[in-house]
């Protein structure tokens, strides 16, 4: 659908679960994770629905694809080593390197706009937070101590991570700066807001929320202004991607 909600278009049709969107670079691809033949697995089609390819095969689980920003790369998170860890896969060669060794379980990464750092939140000692490391898997460090955290995403110009958390017993959307300071509540709603990402200019965030009782695809200014429904389905509408605006590309990090 267009950014305000309409000319909805139907991409894939298919028994399975098809999830976890996430939009090349150029804009003219979609990286989604998929169980239509039997396990989670990582698939990639174009931007209208055509050509769909499974890229992995594993018995083991895989999730939130995101892409390196040449668009050569795309890191996910599974569990095919035992527990949730980070792992970069070569669309041209179908190779995949293991980037984390965590004393967790490491799940949800996003690469930087500039490809330097991955984000991701961990389970460790029963908490989850958000922690960010350089894009070969090396530095990891701890970006929040909130303890219940999910789905952080970064913002076009790097400076922020925009991410979902529990406090004040709700899920709420937040901004933090990637250094771990500036902390800011975005939605006050009554009922859970998740899974945030930002909108190609880095102004607004579209979500998904309960707050009128399905869950529904919004958007909101960065200031938490002008929240806006964006989707009215019987269904639930969630994990929603925004088509970003192709740049200049980096050069892949060895």
């Amino acid at each position: 659908m267009n950014t305000e909600g309409n000319d909805s278009k139907r991409l894939t049709s298919h028994t399975g679960n098809d999830r976890f969107p996430s939009w090349s670079p150029d804009g003219k691809q979609i990286a989604f994770v998929s169980d239509r033949d039997g396990n989670d697995e990582l698939y990639l089609m174009n931007h209208d629905g055509t050509e769909t390819k499974r890229l992995t095969h594993t018995p083991d689980r895989e999730g939130s694809p995101s892409w390196f920003p040449d668009g050569k790369t795309i890191y996910l998170n599974s569990d095919r080593d035992g527990g949730g860890n980070i792992y970069s896969f070569d669309i041209d060669s179908g190779q995949i390197q293991r980037l984390s060794f965590v004393d967790g379980d490491a799940w949800h990464p996003a690469c930087s706009p500039d490809g330097k750092w991955i984000v991701f939140d961990m389970i460790k000692e029963g908490k989850r937070d958000i922690y960010v490391m350089d894009s070969n898997g090396r530095n990891i460090r701890q970006v929040t101590k909130i303890g219940q955290v999910g789905g952080p995403c970064w913002s076009p110009d790097g400076s922020k991570i925009v991410f979902d958390a529990f406090l004040n017993d709700n899920i709420d959307i937040y901004t933090i700066d990637a250094d771990g300071s500036n902390l800011k509540q975005v939605t006050r709603s009554e009922k859970y807001d998740e899974y945030p990402t930002w909108s190609a200019d880095g102004k607004q965030i579209v979500f998904t929320s309960r707050r009128d009782g399905n869950e529904e695809i919004y958007k909101i200014n960065v200031d938490g202004s002008h929240p806006i429904r964006l989707t009215n389905h019987v269904a639930s509408d969630f994990l929603p991607s925004w088509q970003p605006k192709p740049t200049m590309q980096p050069k892949q990090r060895k």
